[in-house]
C-alpha cells in the first residue's frame, strides 16, 4: 500500500473562497438564529398557556417540526414548494426559513423549560399586586427564565452553525459548498475536508466554552 503524501499547499489560492464560506456560514448562523429564537420564544410562551387553543396548536407544531428531518424540511421548501406557489425561493432564503422553522421547535422547549422552572411563588406574586398573565411574563417570568435558558440556546446556536451545513445541497454558497468545489477542482479531498473540520472545531470549541462558562456561573449564583 503506497504511503499517501499530504499536501496543503494549493489551499494558498483558495483562501478567499474559504473566507467567503466562513461568512456565508456565520451570515446564515446569525439569520437562523435571530428568527429560529425569536419564533421559538412565542410558540414556548404559547406552549404553556392554558387556554388549551392556544397551547394544542403550540404543542403540535413542536411535535411536527421538532421530529421532522430538517434536510427533509429544506428540501421541501426549496423543491416542493415553488411548485404549489410558482415562487423559487433563493438559496439562502429557503435555508434561513427552513432552518428557522426547525430550530424554533427546540428552542420553543428551551423557553418552555425556563418558563416552567420559575417558582410557583412568582406568579402568585405578580397576581397579588394585578399583573396580567402578560405582564407577569414580560416583568417577572422571562427576565428570571432568560438566564437560565443561557447555557441551552448557547448549545442550540452550535447546532444551528452545524445545521447550516446542509445548506450545501441546495447550493447554498457557504463553507461546505466551497470546500466541496476546492476538493472537486484540486483532487484533494482528504485535505479539503480535513481544513473543513479544523475551521468548524475552530469555530465551535470557543463557544462551546462560553456555553460551560454561563453555566459555571449559574450555578454560583444559584
Amino acid at each position: 500500500m503506497n504511503e499517501y503524501s499530504w499536501d496543503f499547499s494549493f489551499l494558498s489560492n483558495h483562501y478567499s473562497m474559504l473566507i467567503y464560506g466562513i461568512a456565508g456560514t456565520l451570515l446564515l448562523s446569525c439569520l437562523v438564529t435571530m428568527f429560529g429564537f425569536t419564533l421559538g420564544a412565542l410558540i414556548g410562551v404559547a406552549r404553556t398557556s392554558k387556554r388549551q387553543f392556544i397551547r394544542i396548536p403550540a404543542s403540535c407544531y413542536v411535535e411536527i417540526f421538532r421530529n421532522t428531518p430538517p434536510l427533509v424540511q429544506l428540501l421541501w421548501l426549496f423543491y416542493a414548494l415553488p411548485i404549489l406557489t410558482g415562487m423559487q425561493p433563493q438559496p439562502l432564503v429557503a435555508a434561513a426559513i427552513a432552518f428557522s422553522i426547525y430550530t424554533s421547535a427546540f428552542m420553543a422547549e428551551v423557553y418552555r423549560g425556563g418558563i416552567q422552572s420559575i417558582e410557583r411563588g412568582q406568579w402568585e406574586a405578580g397576581r397579588a399586586i394585578g399583573f396580567t398573565y402578560i405582564q407577569q411574563m414580560r416583568y417577572i417570568i422571562l427576565p428570571q427564565a432568560i438566564k437560565r435558558m443561557i447555557p441551552a440556546a448557547t448549545n442550540q446556536f452550535i447546532e444551528t452553525v452545524k445545521l447550516t451545513s446542509l445548506a450545501s445541497i441546495i447550493a447554498y454558497k457557504e463553507l461546505v459548498y466551497y470546500v466541496g468545489y476546492i476538493s472537486d477542482l484540486e483532487y484533494r479531498s482528504l485535505e479539503s475536508y480535513t481544513i473543513l473540520t479544523l475551521i468548524f472545531t475552530l469555530i465551535l470549541i470557543p463557544l462551546s466554552y462560553v456555553s460551560l462558562a454561563f453555566e459555571k456561573r449559574l450555578r454560583v449564583r444559584d
